[in-house]
């Protein structure tokens, strides 16, 4: 997923960097990790009013996962895609944490190629909640969020999960 500097509703300090998170409409349409750099560009949207408690619901959220490596599904996602996209997106939200899968299984499973799931995956704009972190390589673990400059970042989280 390549950096932005589309405008966020409100940032959200994890062990593993900030996110910025976008909600429109009672759902989250993007989380972004931020840069330095990028944050110097980014600023929160004020023409956008987001629902206080939707904010409190995803913070509470976000806080649990960084603690117990567990994430709750109940929060609305609106995650922008083509329909391959979403229908590899859903495959990945039914990997537990604590599990795996390589995206050749994902990909036999979706009677596809594993390079067109890891171009979905790569594609995912809401991480965590759409657990592309999941999905590692045959041998290895493969990218993060569009190539091998987030791959620590995976690793944290499989970690914090319990799978390495």
């Amino acid at each position: 997923m390549a950096q932005s500097t589309a405008k966020y509703n409100f940032l959200y300090e994890s062990p593993t960097g900030q996110l910025s998170v976008c909600i429109d409409e009672g759902s989250i349409t993007k989380i972004i990790w931020l840069d330095q750099a990028i944050l110097a560009t980014t600023e929160t949207s004020p023409s956008k009013l987001i629902n206080k408690k939707l904010k409190r619901k995803i913070i509470s959220v976000l806080d649990d996962y960084f603690e117990s490596g567990l994430i709750e599904p109940e929060i609305s996602l609106r995650p922008q895609g083509t329909l391959f996209q979403k229908k590899v997106w859903q495959a990945l939200k039914r990997i537990p944490s604590g599990a795996v899968k390589t995206y050749g299984d994902v990909a036999k499973e979706l009677h596809s190629s594993s390079r067109a799931v890891g171009q979905a995956c790569r594609r995912n704009n809401i991480p965590l909640f759409i657990p592309c972190h999941r999905v590692v390589a045959a041998k290895g673990l493969g990218g993060f969020m569009g190539g091998y400059r987030h791959v620590e970042r995976k690793r944290w989280l499989l970690q914090h999960e319990g799978i390495l």
